[in-house]
């Protein structure tokens, strides 16, 4: 997408099944012009910055079509390209364009005369491999490349009739496929490439081997979140990423597990994950594995004790019970289950099934008692329960979006009505003073309850995250941080003082 220098149009493209490509007047939608000759999907489309207007456009076809207006109609086609068009940019000035390809090259066009001035070349092609895009820096004397092979090219144009190689950038950090450039940006004097694997790179030309400065974060849905009082928190990804990060960002990457995440918790100076590979995992801060430990059946959701180094983990067949980095039990459970939760000093494990029910064990070193405690209110599957930080209170969340806050000692229902979710609640944390309680559900919104107030006075984020949220943690004087399914983590300053 596009916009016209003016402000006034917007030109897009992509796989439309009536259009491939678009131009509108953003205030009212109108339809300004027919974009034919474009039989495949239209990977890129630029303005022209200068009056009169063009409008480029390079697809999958192997074409890069011109067209003029407005109303826009085409003009000119060449067919130049061996393979998919990826990108197609104009030069600041309007003089010129330039296209690349998968076939490797880099075609600089006349912009007036629609004819192939000159190509971009280091030997024999641009790249090694397919060129997935490029763009002009503010002054049009260079135009950064980057391309499949692991590479970004800074070309010199100031005699566009032959284009000299200026710069090699390169990403050899490791062998993978993660390193595929495939986007890039001339902001000004900064050079910014995009990797595959999400990561932002800028660039420094006294510094070709490797990025100045890299911004990682999660490029799948954040399916779990960890953290402590202080600065530094966790969280873990569909792919098995889990990211460490403090205040300022992320401090570090490391893939724990072979597949998603279920459950992340820190335990002392650890860091306990559990996912989709059936394995529990006891890693340092800085990333490393410690203990695998092999669960025998996929988890559902996990928690911990830490004062006592005690994990439990609810697999789809029982509760693993882990003490000190060695598993001490495997309960088997004659209900479905669906959520778990732990009193701080272990003595007393929740367990919330697919019945609406929720079970109050009372647990002794890995045994749990026969004859569970019932609580009976919720309307459907129990999905969320969390014990305050004194243990005296339980939160509990169902698929009828109905959030209870139980007493423990009296077994009774101490904060009700809280049902202001449009749609499954997915996670729930306590505030550090057990003042607040958190709720993030599917409907993508986020709701803070003051548990001394009526449920009317709550606090409400609609929209927090694309998708519904996944998972949250308080950190110190009221901040929340939140995950969720669009990928992004956000902090929210929520109370100034509880």
């Amino acid at each position: 997408m596009k916009w016209s220098p003016d402000g006034q149009r917007i030109v897009c493209c992509g796989e439309g099944k009536q259009a491939r490509v678009r131009c509108l007047l953003w205030e009212s939608g109108s339809n300004l012009g027919e974009f034919d000759g474009i039989s495949k999907i239209a990977n890129s489309c630029d303005f022209r910055p200068v009056k009169p207007f063009l409008i480029i456009t390079g697809s999958e076809d192997f074409q890069v079509n011109v067209y003029e207006g407005p109303p826009f109609k085409f003009k000119s086609s060449d067919r130049g390209h061996l393979n998919f068009v990826n990108c197609v940019r104009f030069s600041p000035d309007g003089k010129y364009f330039a296209s690349c390809s998968s076939d490797a090259r880099i075609v600089v066009h006349n912009a007036e005369e629609q004819i192939v001035v000159s190509e971009c070349k280091d030997a024999e092609k641009a790249h090694k491999a397919s060129v997935y895009a490029i763009d002009w820096s503010r002054d049009g004397h260079g135009l950064l490349s980057v391309s499949a092979d692991r590479t970004a090219k800074l070309w010199d144009m100031c005699d566009i009739t032959k284009p000299r190689l200026h710069q090699i950038f390169t990403f050899d950090m490791d062998p993978s496929l993660n390193q595929m450039q495939v986007g890039c940006a001339c902001i000004s004097e900064s050079l910014i490439t995009v990797s595959l694997g999400g990561t932002l790179n800028v660039l420094d030309q006294n510094q070709p081997k490797a990025p100045r400065t890299r911004i990682r974060g999660h490029c799948r849905s954040i399916t779990a979140i960890a953290g402590s009082l202080e600065s530094l928190f966790f969280s873990g990804s569909y792919d098995g990423q889990v990211s460490f990060w403090e205040r300022k960002g992320i401090k570090s990457q490391a893939h724990l597990h072979d597949n998603g995440i279920v459950g992340l918790q820190v335990l002392g100076a650890e860091l306990v994950s559990c996912g989709l590979d059936d394995v529990l995992v006891f890693s340092n801060n800085g990333g490393t594995k410690e203990v695998s430990i092999p669960l025998g059946a996929a988890p559902v959701c996990m928690c911990i004790c830490p004062h006592q180094e005690i994990v439990f983990v609810l697999t789809t067949k029982s509760i693993v019970f882990v003490c000190r980095r060695s598993v001490v039990s495997s309960i088997a459970l004659d209900f479905e289950s669906s959520s778990i939760a732990a009193s701080p000093d272990a003595k007393v494990v929740a367990v919330g099934g697919k019945d609406g029910k929720i079970r109050l064990f009372t647990h002794d070193h890995g045994k749990l008692a026969d004859q569970p405690i019932l609580l009976e209110r919720h309307r459907g599957q129990v999905r969320c329960l969390q014990f305050s930080s004194n243990g005296e209170m339980l939160a509990s969340a169902c698929n009828n979006r109905e959030t209870l806050v139980w007493d423990v000692p009296s077994k009774s229902i101490k904060k009700s009505r809280m049902v202001y979710h449009s749609a499954r609640i997915d996670c729930m944390s306590f505030s550090p003073t057990d003042l607040h309680l958190a709720t993030g559900s599917l409907d993508e919104s986020i709701i803070v309850y003051d548990l001394r107030k009526p449920a009317s006075a709550r606090l409400e984020y609609k929209h927090a995250h694309a998708g519904g949220a996944t998972g949250m943690v308080w950190q110190e004087d009221g901040l929340l941080v939140t995950a969720g399914r669009d990928g992004m983590l956000r902090t929210w300053r929520v109370l100034k003082n509880e």
